[in-house]
């Protein structure tokens, strides 16, 4: 649940995934949470809420006046919880913010339980199709076309490319919640200086810095191979690059002939080239993610190159400081010759969802109109959050007292709110089991256990299901 995007957690670039927290940066997920929290369902019973919620013990509706929201307990619920006392100001039917589970299992499995129900929330959270979709398919999600129609405004004051995460069959289910976060390339000035070189502008740039920084004693470019989400990274924009998103979403979907054809292919084989010139050095698969694993060759003035979720600048503040605001560069992914302008790849944002029973429609209507107000988008960005929304670029100018963070913020703010498309990480896109499938092709492929035509049967098998 992307969900990927308050600021208190962020995606895990590993193999393993920390706990979740709805509407902040997503972290990575993986096969065995989908399947916990199925179990957890028969065990589940009472879970708690916010200590100023108005609802019985276990979250259940205590009146017919009221609109109940389940949040997870993270940072992000204050900002919720804030949003229902503007609210309720003026509203005859109370919001009700139940701060329903602590980790992302127990808020699967509260949902997953409760909607169908009388106890069941009005408002809840989901991150993407691979949440959506059972739900959908149990007819437990409202369409929000009628809602659209007639306020447009619950659409037109978030960037489209992220919007349509939760569209299916054209049909709008979500409206987007808490940060985005894109995939970026950071740098260090410094070893780029040393070894005269400027940041690239071209794929081809990039590509012909290597034997320059290995020749400066330098590693080009550091990687925390040991983990699946960093490898993953360099397969989606170089395929991003080659074949467009639009293309690869329809491969993710099902479309097998995109693993095997040319723009596949030639993805490959420039990541084949790569790692055949030593760009990322001989012992990356050993290296783990964060500031005490791959991070600190770039810190440590050791490696020049490392492309990450855009969270991990916050993790980077807290290690050295000094270090990002004197020597830490970020660019967007190097583009091809012909490849899609702008075209980015990462984790979008989490998505508000209405109960189809909700017996508050219009109630529902207006509380959602909190998700782009000034204030709500202020209180996001205090956390440090990029939220799809088009007023938060001036929000991000006006909240910074540090210029190295407004400086960040804002090249993510623009990098989201210009690109013609994001594409959501491809393990995410999937059911959770395929999405530990995909992951899995892509490490052996790095160290030579996986040649092409072996990546392409994997992928091929892990996307062909549909959801």
């Amino acid at each position: 649940m992307r969900t990927s995007r308050a600021g208190s957690w962020s995606r895990s670039d590993g193999a393993g995934r920390p706990p979740r927290s709805l509407g902040t940066p997503r972290p990575r997920r993986s096969a065995s949470v989908a399947g916990a929290a199925i179990a957890a369902l028969v065990a589940l019973t009472a879970v708690g809420c916010s200590d100023n919620a108005a609802s019985t013990a276990d979250g259940a509706p205590a009146a017919t006046g009221e609109l109940h929201i389940a949040v997870l307990d993270d940072a992000s619920a204050p900002l919720q919880e804030a949003a229902a006392a503007r609210f309720n100001k003026t509203s005859s039917v109370k919001a009700v913010v139940d701060r329903v589970a602590s980790n992302e299992l127990d808020y699967q499995a509260y949902v997953q339980s409760r909607l169908g129900s009388a106890r069941a929330p009005d408002l809840f959270i989901t991150a993407g199709v691979p949440d959506l979709k059972p739900l959908l398919d149990r007819g437990l999600v409202l369409p929000l076309d009628k809602l659209i129609k007639d306020n447009p405004a619950l659409k037109d004051s978030f960037f489209g490319n992220v919007f349509q995460g939760e569209v299916l069959d054209g049909t709008a289910y979500g409206i987007p919640f808490g940060g985005v976060d894109p995939t970026i390339l950071f740098y260090n000035k410094k070893v780029l200086a040393d070894a005269g070189l400027q940041p690239p502008s071209s794929w081809t740039d990039f590509v012909s810095q290597i034997e320059p920084l290995k020749a400066a004693g330098n590693l080009p470019i550091a990687l925390a191979g040991q983990d699946s989400g960093p490898t993953q990274e360099w397969f989606e924009y170089l395929f991003s690059q080659h074949l467009g998103n639009d293309v690869v979403a329809d491969g993710l979907g099902g479309n097998a002939s995109i693993w095997n054809s040319d723009g596949s292919r030639a993805s490959l084989s420039d990541l084949r080239a790569m790692l055949d010139m030593g760009a990322f050095g001989t012992g990356f698969d050993t290296e783990q993610s964060g500031p005490a694993g791959s991070s600190r060759l770039v810190i440590g003035g050791i490696a020049a190159y490392e492309l990450v979720s855009s969270t991990n600048f916050a993790k980077l503040q807290q290690a050295d400081k000094n270090f990002v605001d004197t020597n830490l560069g970020w660019l967007a992914f190097p583009e091809l010759q012909g490849g899609e302008t702008g075209a980015i790849v990462g984790d979008l944002s989490s998505f508000y969802n209405v109960n189809a029973q909700t017996k508050q429609p219009v109630a529902v209507a207006a509380f959602l109109k909190e998700l782009y107000s000034e204030k709500f988008v202020k209180d996001e960005v205090a956390l440090g959050q990029v939220p799809p929304v088009a007023s938060a670029g001036a929000l991000i100018q006006a909240d910074q007292k540090d210029p190295t963070t407004a400086s960040y913020l804002s090249f993510v703010f623009n990098l989201v709110s210009k690109a013609p498309t994001f594409q959501q990480s491809w393990d995410q896109t999937v059911a959770a089991d395929y999405g530990a499938r995909i992951q899995g092709a892509m490490e052996p492929y790095f160290v030579g256990d996986l040649d092409a035509e072996g990546w392409i049967a994997e992928m091929k098998a892990a996307t062909a299901p549909q959801l």
